[in-house]
């Protein structure tokens, strides 16, 4: 069919069906980009945080270790472990 038969009304609600759509169609991008974004930022928090937790949990392995150890001398025996 030739646009010339078409009537402008009917092309004008194509043309605003068309701009809608990609209005639509560059939120819902948007949202993935927000979304992708929001993931990667919780990941990497995620990720901080183990590190810091195992940070945590090694100090204190060090901290236990190092409180176990008896100074020499200080009261007899060997003097390794309590």
């Amino acid at each position: 069919m030739h646009s010339d038969n078409i009537p402008s009304e009917t092309i004008q609600n194509a043309d605003g069906l068309r701009k809608e759509l990609e209005r639509v169609q560059d939120d819902k991008m948007e949202l993935y980009r927000k979304a992708k974004d929001d993931k990667m930022a919780a990941t990497e928090f995620k990720c901080r945080q183990d590190a810091h937790d195992a940070r945590l949990v090694h100090e204190l392995r060090e901290y236990v270790r190092r409180s176990q150890w008896v100074n020499p001398g200080s009261i007899p025996g060997d003097g390794i472990f309590c």
